[in-house]
């Protein structure tokens, strides 16, 4: 059976718990406050340091890309000046002797604009991201210690609990929550509790309440599948019960007997269609309808409407002058 009716109720209880304070409230919403702002400046500071850095580096680069280039040329005309004094050639070698100091000046003078160290602006950033993470952390200490304050402040708290055997809810529900399932479970099965929750080896088990009354189920059905389950199970019921309050008051009044058969008046006509859907209530088909009496007029039935169905010919064939 993919879902059955359980025994459950509500109980009222009284247990010590954590009742925030408006104080701790607006403290608590204060210091995330605070909180985001720290994180928000750290991060915009950290992302103009890495900027500053990335152009000295950048910069640096293109430093040394020259350094390097000065340094080929400087070599190449040293090479040339050793070649030139072996063979006594003084006016070539007074050149490139002159090319190559000029060389060797340039080269100090690009070497002195390389930035190792970091600016006063990335020292000042530096300094700033310190102090705020500084800041940050002192604050979530504090935040912790009010969080643990709060969690020794004990205090009574009533609430409702779900029970189903040896079942139950292990947290309260609120008077607010409780009433919230009173009223929803008037229109629609509300969930109450859930027993299991690893779906790969079992189902869990659940428990849904619907019109006052507790239904279990463990196949891993769908709200939507719960509720046509439970909403066709109240239909089937209300028309047996209709069918026996029919026999019921033949029963009572086993003189009374129908002389002569009188039509079925059409306003019980348009109740009976629009209560069973239009639809044989046996087998579901829309074709070749009929208005049957569940008790046969010749057995002291009526033309009430609890007395009336809807049944497509071939049902209505079958059932003949049974009761059912």
């Amino acid at each position: 059976m993919p879902i059955r009716q359980v025994a459950g109720y509500f109980k009222r209880e009284s247990e010590l718990g954590h009742m925030p304070s408006v104080d701790y409230e607006r403290r608590r919403d204060e210091y995330k406050e605070k909180r985001i702002e720290l994180e928000k400046e750290i991060r915009a500071a950290k992302r103009q340091l890495f900027h500053l850095r990335s152009a000295r580096t950048k910069k640096n680069d293109a430093i040394i890309g020259k350094v390097n280039k000065l340094s080929k040329e400087g070599k190449v005309l040293k090479k040339e000046m050793k070649r030139l004094k072996r063979a006594h050639a003084e006016e070539e070698y007074e050149r490139s002797k002159k090319a190559y100091e000029e060389c060797r000046a340039k080269l100090r003078d690009v070497g002195h604009l390389v930035r190792i160290w970091p600016t006063p602006q990335e020292r000042e950033l530096s300094a700033l991201i310190k102090s705020k993470e500084a800041e940050l952390s002192q604050l979530s200490g504090e935040e912790r210690l009010l969080v643990l304050k709060n969690q020794n402040a004990l205090v009574p708290i009533e609430g409702y609990r779900f029970y189903s055997g040896k079942f139950y809810t292990t947290s309260m529900l609120t008077p607010h929550e409780y009433q919230d399932i009173l009223d929803k479970q008037e229109s629609e099965p509300v969930l109450v509790m859930t027993y299991g929750s690893d779906e790969d080896i079992a189902p869990a088990t659940r428990w849904y309440m619907f019109k006052g009354k507790f239904y279990r189920e463990n196949e891993g059905l769908s709200a939507m599948e719960v509720t046509a389950l439970l909403v066709s199970r109240e239909a089937r019921r209300k028309r047996k019960i209709e069918k026996a309050m029919a026999y019921l008051e033949i029963h009572d009044r086993p003189t009374e007997r129908a002389t002569r058969r009188e039509p079925i008046p059409d306003d019980v006509k348009l109740f009976v269609w629009k209560r069973d859907g239009g639809r044989c209530v046996k087998c579901g088909s829309r074709e070749k309808l009929e208005f049957d009496h569940i008790i046969p007029l010749s057995k002291g039935g009526s033309n009430t409407a609890r007395n009336i169905q809807l049944l497509c010919e071939k049902c209505n064939r079958e059932k003949g002058g049974d009761l059912i």
